[in-house]
Order: C-alpha cells, then structure tokens, then sequence
C-alpha cells in the first residue's frame, strides 16, 4: 500500500527525517514509525492509527482521524483539503477563506503516488497527532491562531516561512 522512502522535510528549526524502515525522527528524536500495510505505531511501538486502502485514518476504536491521500490529507469532516504537498515538495496549509499557508519542505518523497502518501501520512501525523517538542525559537504561528486544532506553538506551523526554490543532495 505505501512505499516508505528515505526522505526529509524541514521547516525552519524543525527536522522531520522518515527513513526507509519506517521511522519518524524528529529533530533527532525518534517519534513514531510507520509501515508499507499504513499502520502508525508511537515510539515504543504501540499501535496509535491505521491507514485504510480508502485513504481514512482509523484510530485504534475505529474513530475516524482523517483522511490522507497521495498528495493531501484531510482533517475528519472538512469538505476539502486541509494540507498538501505540492510538486515542489512545499507543504502547505489550505484555509478555510481558500488562502495557503507554507510550512516548509519535503525532499526525497519522489513522484510515486505510494511514497507521496507515506510522506504526506508523516506530515499529517506531525500536524494533528505528534506535534514537535517545545525548542527555544517562539515564532509566530503562520498558521493562524496558536490555539487552533492545528499543532502548537512550537509546531512545524510555526517555523519561519519564506518562499523560495529548495534543491539539495540526497544523502541516501
């Protein structure tokens, strides 16, 4: 179902790494893992979520806790995208007034639509489940209001965002 690639996206001071076993490492802090059957396990590999083919986000009582497709994840009941990741490997928020916010930038998910969705799956996950720990920067959210659904202040969301081309070398 997914292919997990060996990938990277940073935000500001924010360093999301997803290696190619599946883990998730946080500013050099393992977080969660994930696997090629969707599962999402916590760091002491617990069972927290499970990626059905249908792209919904099932919690461990079967609650719904989203939806994540290849390219952009939606939070339970919106009627439209909530994140994506463009072509580029930018991550961006959609608004409910239709506007887009940036938080950074992947490298290294490719252009298949399995390891698009495993990439998009971890960026879904950091924004509503594992937030990043606190770090000493205190930037303004640019995803709006730090008392939102959407992460906390020391979130991914709230790294410094200036547009621009990325490029880079892939050191796997």
């Amino acid at each position: 179902m997914l292919w997990v690639p060996n990938a990277a996206w940073r935000a500001g001071s924010m360093n999301v790494d997803l290696l190619g076993d599946g883990q998730v490492v946080m500013n050099g802090t393992a977080r969660f893992r994930i696997d090629a059957a969707g599962r999402v396990m916590d760091a002491d590999g617990d069972p927290v979520a499970l990626l059905r083919r249908d792209g919904k986000l099932v919690g461990n009582e079967g609650e719904e806790l989203g939806t994540v497709g290849p390219t952009t994840a939606a939070v339970p009941g919106a009627p439209y995208a909530s994140l994506g990741i463009l072509p580029s490997g930018q991550v961006v928020r959609f608004e409910e007034n239709g506007s887009a916010s940036g938080g950074g930038a992947w490298s290294g998910c490719g252009g298949y639509a399995p390891s698009l969705q495993a990439c998009t799956l971890v960026t879904y996950l950091v924004a509503t489940r594992f937030p990043p720990q606190q770090t000493m920067n205190r930037w303004p959210n640019p995803w709006g209001n730090n008392n939102s659904s959407w992460g906390t202040p020391y979130s991914p969301w709230s790294a410094p965002y200036a547009p621009g081309i990325g490029f880079g070398i892939n050191p796997w």
